[in-house]
């Protein structure tokens, strides 16, 4: 009797083995159509994720992921994109869940505005592959986790606010030769930035609050020979920590409303433009620290004419490269002295003095004049 018990047990428990692997490997076969399931996808875009979120990869018949495809999903940690992704819509991933690294495909070539907006779990160098042209406006907005910033050869243009609020930037910030457009506060308070900043030099102007807030970038800042303006509103305000500027041999023109304001550190200031750009009387007053601008030798008696009058006590304006004599003199006309002070002469054949030609120098202890003054 415990003979039959026995085996009417071992057989139920056999049949039950039997019906709990079918259903294991009816689930396993079943999962790759149930993980397809999550995802829609009309000729080659992806319009919507409906799955539950986590680490996740996208089918490789992904071309395009649309607008708002993950936006707002927290549950989201990671995304695999697939080798034939070539661009992220806007607001792909915005307030999204994303967490740690992130890995762009090889081919990506348009990141869409908000896309990453405000993934502040992203906590790793950003490489932005070499096919990309375009960054949106609001692109990685808030991803203050990031802690490096590599942008490629062969992207065109930086949306507006790109970057902006990025704090956890870290090294230069290298802008590459391909680039024509930054928008207006791509790199706004960006602090996290600790090296040198370096200009595309294919960009023709610097728009509005650019890199303000950029406050721990270090050196001098040139402006490129092609840009042409740069705009009013705080370009590089708040950069206390750059100690020289040179202006590109384009420049016309320099907006004046707080565009260096509290650029505590810098000293010297390079002109290299033919003539004296429109608005720059309006910046020296913003550098605290400046003691020295240097304009090109050629156009000294005009940068004279239009700064003289704007120098600050202890600002010498001089010739690039250390030609010309401490007296501009034209005409018997003595416009401005730029030597080092203490007792001098003025030369033989002055006749007048003209407004401003010692204005706030206080290096000057005494002055001998000419007979024919």
């Amino acid at each position: 009797m415990r003979t039959k018990r026995t085996n009417r047990f071992m057989a139920l428990l056999l049949a039950a083995s039997v019906l709990l692997c079918q259903v294991f490997v009816t689930t396993a076969l079943a999962a790759p159509e149930d993980a397809a399931a999550d995802f829609v996808v009309e000729d080659g875009v992806l319009t919507q994720y409906l799955g539950r979120g986590g680490e996740v990869t996208l089918p490789n018949a992904v071309r395009e992921i649309g607008s708002g495809v993950f936006r707002g999903n927290r549950d989201l940690i990671r995304v695999t994109f697939g080798p034939d992704v070539v661009k992220i819509g806007d607001n792909a991933f915005r307030d999204s869940g994303l967490t740690g690294s992130i890995t762009f495909p090889a081919g990506l070539q348009t990141i869409g505005s908000a896309a990453f907006y405000g993934c502040s779990r992203l906590i790793s160098t950003l490489a932005i592959p070499t096919q990309v042209q375009s960054i949106g406006n609001d692109a990685f907005r808030g991803c203050s986790g990031l802690t490096g910033l590599g942008l490629s050869e062969g992207l065109l243009t930086i949306g507006n606010n790109a970057f902006r609020d990025c704090t956890g930037f870290r090294n230069d910030l290298i802008i590459p030769n391909t680039v024509t457009s930054v928008g207006s506060a791509a790199f706004y308070n960006c602090s996290g930035f600790d090296g040198q900043l370096q200009l595309s030099a294919s960009m023709t102007v610097i728009n509005d609050s650019t890199f303000y807030g950029c406050s721990n970038v270090t050196g001098e800042v040139v402006i490129p020979d092609k840009v042409t303006r740069i705009n009013d509103s705080y370009a590089f305000r708040e950069m206390q920590k750059i100690t020289a500027i040179r202006f590109g041999t384009a420049l016309t023109t320099i907006g004046t409303y707080y565009t260096f304001y509290n650029d505590t550190a810098v000293t010297t200031l390079t002109f290299t433009s033919a003539a004296p750009p429109a608005g720059a009387t309006g910046i020296l007053g913003q550098f605290a620290a400046l003691r020295t601008i240097y304009v090109p030798e050629a156009a000294y008696a005009a940068y004279v004419s239009a700064f003289s009058g704007s120098l600050a006590v202890g600002v010498r304006l001089l010739p690039a490269g250390g030609g010309g004599a401490d007296f501009l003199v034209e005409d018997g006309v003595l416009y401005y002295y730029s030597g080092e002070g203490g007792e001098i002469t003025i030369p033989n054949g002055v006749t007048e003095i003209a407004a401003n030609a010692f204005r706030n120098n206080r290096s000057v202890t005494a002055v001998h004049f000419p007979a024919g003054l």
